[in-house]
């Protein structure tokens, strides 16, 4: 088998690489036949001399693949047909801007493996950026806090060399009794939890949160039982809840009245309602005045994320009386935004290392070996021409049907 890493798109600058050259030095061992070549490429974060030291090749035509790996999608006239590709394709989330690699995918009968989809058999994610997405989302939460009400001046994520340098800057924070908001579960509240915790932020219940008060900065991790509530006004039934999101109702300005800043880490159906609208945050009762909304990629719920940033230009101000964007950190009567789909390449090194190590024992070996358990045939979502069975809504993406 020969597997190509891709070189990624340097238009959207993210430096990400799905294997590092000791981590395919590490393969070789356990896969002496396997080839990996190297795509050339001058904006990774690990340079081409690096991989070559180990010995793998790099080649700037590297077509004689079976494989081919990369973290974001290729351009679809890059589509080699009758090959097999991995890479976070979006086409889940039926994003308009991804269609048309859909329909060239089908059309060239392409293989593609989506990394979102490796699950294990209870349906739980195998390989993702999650911890990292979390990690920087937090960060820059509080570098916007910070920077809005001058209080202190961290170093960008993006301009930091790696996580070991984001921790050094932890020691400038110095905040006032201030509360933050997190809603959501999984390895990007991990990350979000790690920072928090490590800046010094007390962990809190969300009863706690609501009726204290505090002498220190406090933060209270959400689930959807805490923010959404069923109209019927029942019992919280989670698995109602997801099957007919459509039959509940947003509980969270309890929250925002109390919250000064506010880390959205949840993915949700676009059937649910929004937790709150422009309206409600005209209201003096609204107190959040930072939003770092993590998951802007998947499912908007927030009135505020009229649009992403960049990874160069994170942060925005919204103006809630005239529901424009205006420049960040220009006004005490703004909500400052920082709306970011792909947090974790601002840590382009350490997220590529842990993303390798997932791959290295969750998804090679299933490449491999004669897999039991369906790993791979779980996340292709379409092959030869067609669109396989675990995703036929997709065919209505296709054809620009919501």
């Amino acid at each position: 088998m020969k597997i190509g890493i891709i070189s990624e798109n340097p238009l959207l600058n993210d430096k990400r690489v799905p294997l590092l050259p000791e981590q395919i030095k590490e393969l070789h061992l356990f896969y002496p036949d396997l080839q990996i070549l190297v795509q050339a490429s001058h904006h990774r974060c690990i340079a081409d001399q690096a991989y070559i030291d180990e010995g793998i090749k790099v080649k700037e035509d590297i077509s004689e693949c079976d494989y081919f790996m990369s973290i974001n999608p290729p351009e679809a006239q890059q589509l080699i047909p009758l090959k097999s590709y991995l890479f976070f394709s979006e086409w889940i989330h039926q994003k308009p801007e991804n269609r048309a690699l859909l329909k060239a995918a089908l059309q060239r009968k392409i293989k593609v493996i989506d990394y979102e989809c490796i699950t294990n058999q209870m349906g739980q994610k195998m390989v993702d950026f999650g911890r990292f997405s979390g990690i920087v989302g937090a960060y820059d939460s509080i570098l916007a806090y910070g920077r809005r009400y001058k209080l202190f001046q961290l170093k960008p994520a993006l301009m930091c060399k790696d996580i070991q340098e984001i921790r050094w800057e932890f020691n400038k924070v110095k905040l006032p009794p201030i509360k933050i908001v997190v809603t959501g579960l999984g390895n990007v509240v991990q990350g979000i939890d790690e920072v928090l915790q490590s800046m010094g932020i007390q962990p809190v219940n969300a009863e706690g949160f609501l009726t204290r008060s505090y002498n220190k900065p406090v933060y209270t991790i959400l689930r959807s039982a805490h923010y959404y509530r069923d109209k019927s006004r029942k019992e919280w039934d989670a698995r109602a809840f997801y099957e007919n999101p459509e039959n509940f109702e947003a509980d969270f300005l309890k929250y925002a009245s109390v919250a000064h800043i506010f880390v959205r880490a949840h993915h949700s159906s676009p059937l649910l309602a929004p937790l709150f609208t422009k309206e409600d945050m005209q209201s003096p009762s609204f107190k959040i005045k930072v939003i770092c909304d993590v998951a802007c990629g998947i499912s908007p719920l927030l009135p505020e994320s009229l649009r992403n940033a960049t990874l160069e230009n994170p942060f925005y101000d919204f103006n809630p009386r005239t529901n424009t964007i205006e420049e960040s950190f220009s006004s005490e009567n703004h909500v400052t935004v920082m709306a970011v789909e792909n947090l974790s390449a601002e840590l382009p090194l350490d997220a590529s290392r842990h993303f390798g190590k997932q791959l290295l024992s969750e998804l090679l070996p299933a490449m491999m070996n004669s897999e039991t358990d369906k790993i791979l045939q779980r996340a292709t979502l379409v092959e030869n021409g067609r669109i396989m069975p675990g995703f036929l809504f997709l065919e209505r993406y296709l054809q620009g049907k919501d």
